[in-house]
Parts: C-alpha cells; sequence; structure tokens
C-alpha cells in the first residue's frame, strides 16, 4: 500500500413526511453529495451547489449567512467562471413518501440577490416523469447581502406515494447569480397558505 478505493454508495431509501432538512450536518464546502441523501448535478464548467458558512465568495451576490442563525450551513449556487449564462445546475433531494399527508406541501427557504440573478424552478418526480416548474422565481429577489431569507410554499396536493424535488437553478448573465437554499420540508399545508403569483393592475 497505500491503496486508494472507493466504497459503493449506500441505497438511499425514501423518508416519510413530515420531514424537513436544515442543511445542518452537510459537509462543509461539499459539492455533490451533502449527506441524508441530498445530490447536484454539479459539473465541469457549470455553477455549483456547494454547502457553506457565513456570507458567499462573490462580492455582490448571495447572502451573509443561512436561514436561521446566520451562522449555520445553507446550500447556494457558486456562479463565478467558468459557468456562463444559462448554464443550469440540479439539486435533488431524497425520495419522500407523502402517504401520511392529507393535503401535502414544500416548503422552503431562499435568497436570491445580485444583479444578474438568474432563475430558480422547482420540479416533482412522480415515479413516472419529472413535472417541471411547479414554481419559478426569476431575478432579484433580495436587495441586499444582508436581507432575510423568503419563504416559498409549493401545494403537492395532485402527487401522492412517492415524490423527489428538484430545484434547478438557472445561471444570470455574470456571477452575481448565486442563490442560497434552506430549511427545505414537505408538510401538512396550512388552511391558508402563503398567497403567490399576485398581481395588481392600478
Amino acid at each position: 500500500g497505500p491503496v486508494s478505493f472507493t466504497t459503493a454508495s449506500v441505497a438511499c431509501t425514501p423518508f416519510t413526511a413530515p420531514y424537513s432538512e436544515d442543511f445542518e450536518t452537510a459537509i462543509l464546502g461539499a459539492q455533490t453529495d451533502f449527506g441524508n441523501c441530498w445530490t447536484s448535478s454539479n459539473g465541469s464548467g457549470s455553477p455549483l451547489w456547494i454547502a457553506d458558512q457565513g456570507g458567499t465568495p462573490s462580492v455582490g451576490t448571495g447572502p451573509l449567512g443561512d436561514h436561521t442563525t446566520g451562522s449555520g450551513t445553507y446550500l447556494f449556487t457558486e456562479s463565478s467562471s467558468p459557468a456562463s449564462t444559462g448554464d443550469t445546475v440540479m439539486l435533488l433531494s431524497p425520495q419522500i413518501d407523502l402517504s401520511a399527508l392529507t393535503s401535502p406541501m414544500l416548503e422552503f427557504h431562499y435568497h436570491m440577490f445580485g444583479a444578474a440573478m438568474g432563475s430558480l424552478h422547482v420540479d416533482v418526480f412522480d415515479g413516472s416523469g419529472w413535472t417541471r416548474g411547479l414554481l419559478t422565481l426569476t431575478g432579484q429577489q433580495q436587495t441586499a447581502q444582508s436581507d432575510p431569507y423568503n419563504r416559498a410554499q409549493v401545494l403537492l396536493s395532485a402527487y401522492s406515494g412517492t415524490v423527489q424535488i428538484r430545484f434547478r437553478s438557472v445561471r444570470g448573465s455574470s456571477f452575481t447569480s448565486d442563490m442560497a437554499l434552506d430549511e427545505v420540508s414537505v408538510l401538512e399545508a396550512p388552511l391558508c397558505p402563503d398567497p403567490s403569483s399576485v398581481s395588481v393592475s392600478n
């Protein structure tokens, strides 16, 4: 020796909802396997999902910390070169069994600060195919790194059995496109979910 070897991946069995993940046990700096069966499709030349604490490395984009204490762990996309406009990177949840929920809902907290912010899409896999764009957030959603995270709620009442959640990040036109996620849950929907897609005409 020494002899190099890689152990086989441990198969992830479905988690039972209600389910939550705060990423506090994610390995700092991890880029493809964050633990607890969360993985990403990071590849050469694309943006990277990374587990981090504190502020993101680039100036003028990303949060100053996690959603709850500011000093905990969260995941963010590093959008610096060699990543380019329109590059897409996926973050995949473990499989989640919805059977115990009457009206399932996905809830998560996000931070999207940066002048060239791209878009974040939420997709769901039901065992036979992906439904894309259950929620799409486009452009800067915060106006400063110090702004708190926003909360998103996505009803999953159209699904039953076991599903998988995919967060699809699309890079904007420059490195100021770092977006962050924290506190992801699948739980029973409240009687009055947060309003969304609100618009006014005057």
